[in-house]
């Protein structure tokens, strides 16, 4: 019999299931599935050009706007091997910085014909930099899952609000401050404020409940979503997430200088000694 996921009470509203096996996103999206929602979406092509109001999403921005709007017909998932996708509303929208000299965030949001209400945040990877466009299966699912568009939800993803570029060092964006800024925390909420509002104007309505769930990159972004914004959201999936972020980059910075050193490369001193004192034989971990 699985185990159920590990849930601890994070706000009076708000289930975070950690360390999550295979069970616990499909168990928060066939639960969650349940009651689909009786709403007359506008037409999606309409939706481009729409402005987001300055005050529907929570924290400072330059303003918001939808950039983009499509209508995909029912057919294969653009990510291959996954299971097919239902007809959809593709959004693509742009939420402008406070400081004009910094990037902006960029996010996508999908709409299922057949909406029930409710939708999912799909957190990030890495440095992000990448348009995460909430198409792929999540982590725990299999390719051939139904995809949470097919259970009705609507998905949504962001590139955290910045944008990579050839010959251009991926953590170069951490040298403007809102843009540090908005990859450690702000970028998830005010995308899920802007994401909600398009809802709003697609639908008549905001979503009832709005699920946030990531590994790695996007674990951390679920931990950082519940701890910070908690009120934003009804449930947090954060999978395998990188919590000691610091530690991590460390280590990685150590590994590349072992590799061009060659032989006698030894763990850093402040990994974590199993012995009595660190050396040529510590046995370590971090």
């Amino acid at each position: 019999m699985p185990h159920a996921p590990r849930c601890r009470r994070w706000a009076p509203h708000l289930a975070v299931a950690l360390s999550t096996p295979p069970v616990a996103a499909a168990a928060i999206f066939a639960i969650a599935a349940a009651g689909p929602a009786a709403a007359q979406p506008a037409a999606c092509e309409a939706l481009a050009g729409q402005a987001i109001p300055v005050a529907a999403i929570g924290l400072p921005t330059g303003g918001a706007s939808l950039t983009e709007a499509r209508r995909v017909p029912a057919g294969p998932s653009p990510v291959a091997g996954n299971a097919p996708l239902p007809a959809y509303c593709q959004v693509r929208g742009r939420i402008a910085p406070v400081d004009a000299a910094a990037p902006p965030i960029l996010f996508q949001l999908n709409m299922p014909e057949d909406w029930n209400g409710k939708a999912v945040q799909y957190g990030g990877g890495g440095f992000n930099g990448v348009l995460i466009t909430g198409l792929a299966q999540p982590r725990e699912n299999s390719p051939d899952d139904p995809h949470p568009l097919a259970r009705g939800f609507a998905t949504f993803g962001t590139d955290s609000g910045h944008q990579n570029a050839p010959g251009v060092e991926i953590q170069a964006f951490a040298l403007d401050d809102e843009a540090l800024e908005n990859f450690a925390h702000a970028a998830y909420p005010k995308v899920r404020d802007a994401a909600a509002e398009a809802m709003r104007t697609a639908a008549g309505r905001a979503p009832s409940r709005v699920y946030y769930y990531g590994s790695s990159e996007g674990g951390r972004e679920g931990l950082v979503v519940a701890q910070r914004y908690p009120e934003r959201y009804d449930g947090v999936v954060s999978s395998v997430p990188v919590i000691n972020w610091v530690g991590l980059q460390a280590f990685g910075t150590h590994g590349g200088g072992c590799s061009g050193r060659g032989r006698g490369c030894r763990p850093p001193r402040s990994a974590c000694c199993t012995t009595r004192r660190c050396g040529p034989a510590t046995r370590w971990t971090g």
